[in-house]
């Protein structure tokens, strides 16, 4: 039996379908440090990063899905059934889901007071990543990196899942649960949510065994109980309707990328006219009509005709640069919504664990975890309420909590 000699919890929480390998990666400009979704980076430190996995995206898809695209493309007698370019096919696909990103954490901010614990969080982790595709072999990274520039180091994971045996369309698809189902996860029909949680559940004992490794024991949260049943019943009902503002945002973020779509398939029709209306329209007069030397010869209600579609031209162009600053900076907007969507996220599950660390409270015990919770987030006026976030208990918690972390700095300087 393996030593115990510390305790930390782990963190493995499904992100949006959509993810921000720029924001991952940290290829940020100066203008989108600074924006106030990123006050939680300390960007000193970014440096400290671990990029243990980069690839691009596409070239990903062609290596692992370049064969089954020539395979289905042989098979096809009309050329507008074949497919040119499967990831962007994939992507208008609302069956499909072209990737996957995983948040992976063990313990909290309070369990990093040194740099040695830091170090031994990030073995964990890159263990972690290398033996990721051995335990799932229907799923194929493309990126993963470690953050040691926020509060906790963190893995943030990207991996495409990988199905087989269809019938209809590709021999090989992109499927997450199909891809778990043909890779061993077990499930239940009637509960929807036992196949992705049973196989977290298998991802969170592989990460125990190896924190045993270095003599740290898992500390379960989330287990215990409120005396008052009413009290707990409308501290549900406070957590739900912060859960219902969390759906609005991502309600809006969904209505952001379709209006990405109109503005890239209206950019398309731009394309299209120009080319129809322009170059095809002169190759077909030259071969039709009569040419004298430089010139050629046309009717005058078809020369009208081209010489108004020219004119229109520039209006066209016009319009389609336009789109395309539009479409610019909807995109900067969807990443924001998705940056924002996570932090929303993590300030909840640290609510969630303040709320869970209590056995008795008053009836401001809601307000006194979001108080606490919304310490650590730089941003949390943006994203709470005001008279949620100053409870005198609350900040009577985080006072403690500093002057705690004092006192194991002050033991750290002592023992160096």
């Amino acid at each position: 039996m393996k030593v115990v000699k510390s305790e930390r919890s782990i963190s493995f929480k499904k992100a949006t379908n959509k993810t921000s390998i720029k924001h991952n990666n940290r290829k940020l400009d100066k203008e989108e440090k600074e924006n106030k979704w990123h006050d939680h980076i300390d960007f000193d430190r970014t440096h400290l990063n671990k990029i243990l996995v980069q690839e691009d995206i596409k070239d990903t898809y062609k290596k692992i899905f370049g064969d089954a695209v020539k395979e289905y493309n042989a098979k096809q007698k009309r050329n507008d059934r074949k497919i040119k370019n499967y990831y962007s096919k994939v992507l208008k696909d609302k069956k499909l889901q072209p990737q996957r990103e995983f948040i992976v954490q063990i313990g909290e901010r309070d369990d990093y007071e040194s740099k040695e614990d830091w170090e031994v969080a990030n073995k964990i982790l890159t263990n972690y990543v290398e033996k990721f595709e051995e335990r799932n072999s229907n799923f194929k990274i493309y990126n993963a990196v470690i953050h040691n520039d926020e509060s906790t180091p963190h893995l943030h994971l990207n991996v495409i899942p990988v199905a087989t045996g269809y019938k209809r369309g590709l021999q090989k698809q992109p499927s997450f649960d199909k891809a778990l189902k043909q890779q061993g996860i077990e499930y239940d029909k009637n509960d929807s949510r036992s196949l992705f949680r049973n196989f977290r559940n298998n991802e969170i004992d592989f990460l125990e065994k190896e924190m045993q490794n270095y003599q740290i024991g898992r500390k379960i949260v989330g287990t215990n109980s409120i005396k008052n049943h009413h009290e707990y019943k409308e501290l549900k009902k406070e957590l739900e309707k912060m859960q219902n503002e969390l759906d609005e945002k991502i309600e809006d973020s969904i209505e952001i990328e379709n209006e990405l779509k109109f503005l890239e398939e209206e950019k398309e029709k731009i394309i299209k006219t120009v080319k129809e209306t322009h170059i095809e329209e002169f190759k077909g007069y030259k071969s039709k009509e009569h040419s004298t030397n430089d010139f050629i010869l046309i009717k005058r209600v078809d020369f009208d005709r081209l010489h108004q579609q020219n004119e229109s031209i520039p209006l066209i162009l016009a319009e389609n640069k336009q789109l395309k600053e539009d479409n610019k900076k909807l995109e900067e907007e969807k990443t924001e919504k998705d940056i924002q969507i996570d932090d929303y996220n993590e300030m909840l599950e640290m609510a969630r664990k303040r709320l869970n660390s209590f056995l008795e409270g008053g009836n401001d015990l809601w307000d006194r975890c979001i108080t606490y919770a919304s310490k650590f987030h730089k941003k949390s006026k943006q994203i709470a309420n005001k008279d949620m976030i100053n409870n005198k208990d609350g900040e009577k918690d985080f006072e403690d909590w500093k002057k705690q972390k004092e006192m194991v700095a002050k033991r750290n300087m002592y023992f160096r």
